[in-house]
């Protein structure tokens, strides 16, 4: 049976962050204090902050697929999202033009999965 989970949900792990905000739209990872944002007023600090480099969603499943959906902006071609599987590197897929990413064919039984984001983008 398939399930979801929202990216706030306590079982998610966002190693890599510095802070996660979460709204009504999804969440976006900060490789700097967000709620501090304010010390960093230069558009050559924000930027790179955004971006995901580094960032993973970690949380234990049984499950065999992992999907999931990323913001697509405009003229912006994102990097593949990674996955590891109990700290092994498993495959890399493509984020399609809708944002959708679609992991399947994970061993059976209880894991850690580590879903890595767009390096860039």
């Amino acid at each position: 049976m398939a399930s979801s989970v929202r990216p706030d949900h306590e079982a998610l792990v966002w190693e890599g962050a510095v802070e996660v905000v979460h709204g009504p739209d999804g969440s976006r990872p900060w490789r700097l204090p967000y709620s501090r944002i304010g010390l960093f007023p230069t558009e050559a600090l924000r930027g790179p902050a955004a971006m995901c480099a580094g960032v993973r969603i970690v949380f234990g499943t049984d499950s065999t697929t992992v999907a999931g959906q990323v913001p697509t902006p405009v003229d912006v071609a994102l990097s593949p999202v990674d996955l590891v599987v109990d700290g092994e590197p498993i495959m890399s897929t493509p984020v399609g033009s809708d944002g959708w990413f679609r992991f399947s064919g994970l061993p059976a039984g209880r894991k850690t999965v580590e879903v890595w984001l767009p390096q860039y983008g």
